[in-house]
């Protein structure tokens, strides 16, 4: 699980579930259904429910906005600069307006299947691990950079990418 502060209050992630707390332990709000850890910022969580992308106001726990034109939002998102950065088991790598939930941009990752990693956004290039090895660069409009096809790794990069010093780290099926 993860803990969240903001405005007073604890947000928790656990079991599928998104709780707000105050100082008394009782629960203000809570959201079930989504998939993996929210991004925060400024006062809003986005987070995947159900496939769908929400975003939440972390006080009140209520509804700003919904897409459900895409319903294969499964992953962690990235926040950076007003923009929500996704990527789904349909395939494919989402670039989203934070404001209203309009997809801004696609990226399809071809003949490499589902995509389970979670971007990491470093440089202002979108990184997203991919199957067969794979871990996609990304401008911040969705352009491609560089695809990186890693020697001797042949299944799933699902951890997201870490990136320093001009070096990918990340892990993957094979066991690296």
């Amino acid at each position: 699980s993860r803990i969240i502060l903001a405005t007073g209050e604890v947000h928790m992630a656990d079991d599928y579930t998104l709780y707000a707390l105050d100082g008394n332990k009782t629960i203000l709000w809570r959201k079930t259904g989504f998939s993996d850890i929210p991004a925060v910022h400024d006062g809003v969580a986005y987070l995947t429910i159900n496939g769908n992308l929400q975003a939440v106001d972390i006080v009140s726990g209520d509804l700003i906005w919904e897409n459900t034109t895409v319903s294969s939002f499964d992953n962690a998102i990235a926040y950076h600069d007003g923009k929500l950065y996704i990527s789904g088991s349909n395939g494919y790598i989402y670039g989203v307006d934070a404001t209203n939930g309009s997809i801004l941009w696609e990226y399809f990752s071809g003949t490499y299947g589902a995509i389970s990693s979670s971007p990491t956004v470093v440089d202002n290039i979108v990184y997203v691990g991919g199957n067969g090895g794979k871990v996609f660069g990304l401008n911040l409009d969705g352009t491609e950079k560089k695809v990186y096809t890693i020697t001797g790794v042949t299944s799933s990069v699902r951890s997201s990418p870490a990136v320093k010093d001009n070096r990918i780290y990340f892990g993957n099926d094979n066991g690296y």
